[in-house]
């Protein structure tokens, strides 16, 4: 069963041309390069799933941004996004070969789709400047008791 789709490709670097040359021979995908703040967050918000099929990461920041405007991902299984990416709460981490089957999951199952859009806002709540402030106080204060 076919899916009807629009696809957004946003950010500069390495892959930025061929990027542009994808979405000027597609008709249903847009190039957007660098989209600032507010563009990122208006985008994020509309999609219904984000793509993430890095060969590496550090991190995964881009996942929480995902998340905290409740875009469930899809996203390489690769140790980097291992503490971003968790399996059914805020998306699901595959294997490259597995990846449109997920996506295609995502975008056909609505019930799915919602769930993971709720736990994903959910889950990312945990990753804010107030929480990680607290940790580093808690850490700072652990120190002091130790020495």
């Amino acid at each position: 069963m076919g899916v009807d789709i629009d696809i957004h490709l946003c950010g500069t670097g390495g892959m930025s041309e061929l990027a542009a040359e994808y979405a000027d021979a597609s008709a249903t995908t847009t190039y957007h390069g660098y989209v600032s703040e507010a563009k990122k967050v208006e985008l994020m918000s509309k999609s219904w799933l984000q793509l993430v099929p890095s060969r590496w990461e550090s991190f995964g920041l881009v996942v929480l941004e995902a998340s905290a405007a409740g875009t469930p991902v899809v996203a390489s299984d690769i140790v980097g996004l291992s503490e971003t990416v968790k399996d059914g709460v805020n998306g699901v981490r595959v294997a490259k070969e597995e990846m449109i089957e997920a996506c295609h999951k995502i975008l056909t199952d609505e019930a799915y789709r919602e769930e993971l859009s709720r736990s994903a806002m959910e889950y990312a709540r945990q990753y804010s400047w107030d929480n990680t402030a607290a940790e580093i106080q808690s850490l700072i204060t652990e120190a002091e008791q130790c020495c």
